[in-house]
């Protein structure tokens, strides 16, 4: 008898053929291509799943700056210190859910307020994309419905259409010429 029902075992075998995904695309020559926008955009990935935090660790593995928060406030943490070019946001977190933390980041009242935040959640229901949506996220993705190839060119796609001064940096010092 299947313990935990189905579930658990769908989502393994989802991972493994990520996996085996991945390491085939890396593997032949030229595979890099795959990941080459963008290549200086910091990304902030805000999972809690080990699992699935290892898969993309080694997914943007010296292709993005990559920070990983594996909860709400570490998220909002991070962001603040870092000013990621785009989040990558689960719903379902400890302390603070993925909703509050899509929730502060469009609430702020400097350019911040506008990097792009991709949802990836287990969570499929219409009204949980419409919320997040109705919250400002910039693309809702479903994870058992897309591959991390799809999701990098998520990545890609939204990281290109940055303005050249991407990733934001800190303001500098305004010097006048005269």
């Amino acid at each position: 008898p299947a313990r935990g029902g189905g579930g658990s075992r769908a989502r393994t075998a989802k991972l493994n053929e990520l996996r085996e995904a991945i390491t085939a695309e890396l593997d032949t020559p030229g595979g890099d291509a795959l990941f080459s926008a963008a290549l200086s955009g910091i990304l902030l990935v805000v999972e809690d799943d080990p699992i699935l935090k290892n898969l993309l660790g080694h997914t943007f593995a010296g292709k993005y700056q990559t920070l990983y928060a594996s909860d709400g406030n570490e998220a909002l943490a991070l962001f603040e210190a870092n000013k990621p070019s785009l989040v990558l946001l689960d719903l379902m977190l400890p302390t603070m859910d993925g909703f509050a933390v899509l929730e502060t980041i469009r609430k702020r009242t400097d350019a911040l307020k506008d990097v792009p935040v991709i949802v990836v959640s287990n969570l499929g229901q219409e009204k949980d994309k419409e919320r997040a949506k109705t919250l400002g996220a910039t693309e809702y993705l479903v994870k058992a419905e897309v591959s991390v190839e799809e999701i990098v060119g998520k990545i890609e796609g939204m990281l290109a259409t940055l303005p050249e001064a991407a990733p934001v940096a800190p303001a500098a010092p305004e010097t006048s010429v005269a």
